[in-house]
Order: C-alpha cells, then structure tokens, then sequence
C-alpha cells in the first residue's frame, strides 16, 4: 500500500461542507473514518448540517440517527444510544417501501441495539444475535456490515476472556478488510490482536503487532490510532520497567508529542508513565478522574488511568508495608468499581473485586471475602462466563482453607507477616494478570 494512501482526506474544513463541496453520500462514508479517528467534534458537526440540511430525505436523516448512536456507543451513553436505534428502527418498520439502502440501514440498527446489550452484559443475546445472522443470512450483507459483525462478535469473546474465539474472528475480520481494501479498518483490527496477546501475557509479540498497527494508522493518517498504539506500547514497556530505554517509543514519541498533548487521556497516561518521579502525581490523576472531562478517547484508557493510580499505590504498599496506604488501597479499588459500574465494563468489575477478596483476606476478614467470591461466582453463571466461575471457585477455595487454618486463632495479620506477604504478592499478580489468569481457564 503507497505510503499516502487514504480513502478520505487527512483534514475537513467543515465550511467547505456547508458550501456543499461534498456530496451527501460521500459525507456518509467520511462520517464512518470520523468515527474511527475518534474525531467526535468535527462528527457533530457535520451530522448536525446534514440533520438540518436533510431533514425531509428519510435515508439522509436515519443516516444521521444511527451514526449519532454509534458516537454514543462508542462514548459509553448506552442509554442514549439505545433511545436513537430505537427511534431508527420503529420509523423504518413504519416505511411502506424499503429501499436496499434501507433495508441495510435496519440490519444497522439492529446490530448496533444488539451491540448496547453486549455492553450491558448480555453477552449471550448479542452472541446469539450475531451468530444467527452469520449462520444465516451472512452472504446476503455487504461486506463492511460483515466486517463489523465480526469485530463486535470477537468483542464479545475479549470480554468473556474467550481469547482464542477472539484472535480467530479478528483475522477473519482481517481478511475482509484486506480483501475489500478498507484499509482504515487495518489499524483497528490489528490493534485488537495485539491487544489479544497483551492478554495472554505475550507481550513482545503484542508490541510488536502494535507497531505494525502503528505503521498502518500513519499510512492512513488515522492519528488517534498513532497514539492508542504508542499508548499501548508504552503501557506494556511501563509494567515491564522498559520504557526509558526503548528506542522505538522515545522516537515515535518525539514524532507524536504534539498529537498526544491534543487528548488529554493520552497526554496524563503519556506523563504518568513516563516522569515516575512527577511530584503529586496521584492527586493530579485522581483529579483529572474526578473531573469527568473525558472526550474523544475509549472509556477503556480511563479505567487505564484508574489502573495507574491503583498501581501508584500498590508501589507506595510494597515499599512502605503501612496500614494507611492498605486501606488508602481499598478506598481506590471502590473508585473504580463505582465507575466500572457506571460504564458496564462486566471485566472490571469482576477484577476489583477479586481484588477486594484479597483485600478482605489479607485483613483476615475471610467471611467478607467469601461473600464476595460466592456473589461473583453466581453472577459469572448468570452471565455465561464459565472461566471466571472457575477463576473465582479456586480462589473461594484457598480462602475457605485460610479460614479453616486461621479463622478460629488470633490472626496476626500485620503486614509484615507472611500471611499477609503471601497474600499481598498474589492480590499484586492479579491486578497485572487478571486476564492471562482467565486465560488459564478456557
């Protein structure tokens, strides 16, 4: 692929929209490379013109509707988006004469409806849903829409911890995309795979997928995926204590500090990492979460924040071995369940509270921690996620045979002990394998 190539220009001047220098059709199609650069200001505005400028063309207009779902979805307001789709879908059930365009519009809807209920756990419906029409009426699509029902079943599998599941619908995804020449849509399935290996803690060949991500997001121009790929990189180089000295980061870095700055996600999680020794570093990311000013990046690099900060404290636990930090420690992982809970991130959810386990277990307070454990096991069954059902039963297990084994004596359970030490390592395995544990398991 020529090093220029892209199937849409770099820049929009969103005057030379309104001028009407292009024409509706080929908008819809910029609308669609928009959302995959994350460009969610340039996105509104050029949905608002075509809402007022259409508003009495009934494709241009639910069009507009099911992208303005899509931005939503991809900004976490399932609620939001689930209100557009709907409206969508009635008004084209209600159109006596559906045109093919139409007729794909409403496949749209429904992917996208099925897609929210995905996200709010349902993770069966959506698989259900997506498998029928792959078994079905697969053939009949046009390839983009196939495209992006296997990038949402392989969705489905990372968040279930079905990574195997995963990795083969993303090359399938692959295939199309290289067979049809959607070229934009290399550095998001690629990065996907590469986040598949981060998973299963096979990391050098995780970065290196990033990079041939990266290499495909610079051809395309496509630079929120410069970035997520330089992010990824140097998160994995953060946790390995290799980022200072990994050549290709610092030069691509170089390249792409002013593109970074712009995101603000990026630019803290970029300061974080690097500048270790940045003076009241976690009051500054604590503040920035608080702050809930957090546009045109994937709620995914948030609760990536979050992460940092736990880990801050986590690093700050191991050294000092203080009862202020430990319970300072608790007091984070509730942050960020409460704000897992608010976006419906199921995988997080299930991390911190086995976090809490432990918590609760180094504390000696074991009936806590079962309780926990026999709660997230009955919800992984009701959710169909057998490999945590099986992650959280072994961990029930030790717990109830450190309760059997300590529960009646006096516990000494100061964090100098080797209880405690014990426990303290494995609950600092899970915060960094929580997925490559569930891996174990399928």
């Amino acid at each position: 692929m020529d090093s220029d190539h892209s199937d849409f220009p770099p820049q929009l001047d969103i005057q030379n929209v309104k001028n009407g220098l292009y024409p509706p059709h080929q908008l819809l199609e910029m609308i669609e490379n928009f959302l995959l650069q994350r460009d969610f200001a340039l996105l509104s505005e050029i949905l608002l013109y075509l809402q007022k400028k259409f508003y009495n063309n009934t494709e241009i207009r639910l069009f507009v509707l099911y992208y303005q779902s899509r931005k939503e979805i991809i900004q976490r307001k399932i609620d939001n988006a689930l209100n557009l789709i709907e409206r969508g879908i009635s008004e084209l059930l209600h159109q006596s004469v559906k045109t093919p365009n139409l007729k794909n519009l409403l496949h749209l809807f429904y992917i996208e409806k099925y897609h929210c209920y995905s996200l709010n756990g349902n993770y069966d419906d959506g698989l259900n849903y997506y498998q029928d029409i792959v078994d079905n009426n697969y053939q009949d699509l046009l390839e983009k829409t196939k495209l992006q029902i296997l990038l949402l079943i392989g969705e489905i599998y990372k968040e279930q911890g079905r990574y195997s599941h995963c990795m083969e619908t993303c090359n399938e995804a692959l295939t199309i995309a290289q067979d049809s020449e959607f070229f934009n849509y290399l550095p998001v399935i690629i990065n996907q795979i590469g986040s598949l290996h981060q998973a299963m803690n096979k990391f050098e060949v995780g970065i290196e997928t990033f990079k041939i991500s990266l290499n495909f997001s610079e051809k395309v121009k496509n630079y929120y995926y410069i970035c997520k790929n330089l992010i990824d990189i140097g998160l994995v180089r953060h946790f390995q204590d290799q980022l200072k000295v990994d050549e290709y980061f610092q030069i691509k870095y170089q390249n792409y500090k002013r593109a970074l700055r712009e995101n603000d996600v990026f630019d803290n999680i970029i300061n974080i990492i690097w500048f270790n020794d940045c003076k009241n570093q976690e009051m500054i990311l604590k503040n920035f979460l608080e702050s809930d000013d957090h546009k045109n990046v994937e709620i995914k690099y948030i609760f990536i924040m979050n992460e940092l900060l736990i880990e801050k404290t986590l690093k700050r636990l191991q050294i000092e071995m203080s009862k202020e930090v430990f319970v300072e420690l608790f007091d984070k992982l509730l942050l960020m369940e409460k704000f897992a809970e608010k976006h419906s991130s199921i995988s997080t959810i299930f991390k911190i509270n086995l976090l809490k386990a432990k918590h609760f277990l180094i504390s000696g307070l074991f009936q806590d921690s079962l309780t926990i454990l026999n709660d997230f096991i009955s919800k992984s069954k009701d959710l169909s996620l057998p490999n945590y059902t099986k992650l959280f039963e072994v961990e029930k297990q030790k717990t109830q045979m450190n309760s059997l084994l300590f529960g009646k004596v006096r516990l000494n359970n100061d964090l100098d002990s080797e209880f405690s030490k014990q426990h303290l390592n494995e609950l600092v395995y899970y915060f960094y394998n929580f997925h490559y544990s569930l891996n174990k398991y399928n």
